[in-house]
């Protein structure tokens, strides 16, 4: 049985009808690609500290109250006993104005507004459907919040095996 072997947090911010992406480093030839602000969640951070982390980190941005969790990822590759599990957060509340200095002393990733149409579009061009598809599907308003998505590599490929509606996540 596979066990999970990471875990991270992806979040959605919104100005009006823009979402937030973060310029970084993730192609396999080191060219930045926009993305959520995303990143792991550390040795027993739960996922709300992971998720105010990444927030300041990647943004300058202070979360103000709790995350709505509206997507779940599970992420199996069946040879090496290997699974990720990322969770989708969209922020209900912000405070403060995007920064590239955080606290006077880190440098963080470039990051903008873009409109959804923009930021869809970016998305589109991700290569890994576990976490392109569930994103876009939430974005382009096809499904609302509260699906967990189960994805398996076939191969160098990732498969949807099953995207059930959770009913406590409703």
């Amino acid at each position: 049985m596979p066990r999970i072997m990471r875990q991270a947090v992806m979040v959605i911010i919104r100005h009006e009808r823009d979402v937030l992406l973060v310029q970084q480093p993730i192609s396999p030839d080191g060219q930045p690609q926009w993305m959520l602000p995303n990143g792991p969640s550390g040795p027993g951070e739960s996922l709300e500290l992971a998720l105010r982390r990444v927030v300041r980190e990647q943004s300058g941005l202070a979360m103000q109250g709790e995350g709505l969790l509206v997507q779940v990822v599970r992420l199996v590759n069946q040879r090496s006993g290997e699974q990720a599990m990322t969770y989708l957060f969209e922020l209900t509340g912000w405070d403060g104005e995007l920064s590239t200095v955080s606290n006077g002393q880190i440098a963080l990733p470039v990051c903008r507004f873009n409109s959804l149409e923009d930021t869809i579009a970016q998305m589109q061009k991700w290569p890994q459907a576990s976490l392109r598809d569930p994103l876009v599907a939430y974005l382009l308003g096809e499904i609302g919040p509260g699906f967990v998505w189960l994805y398996r590599y076939e191969g160098d490929r990732e498969r949807l095996v099953t995207r059930l509606r959770s009913s406590s996540l409703k």
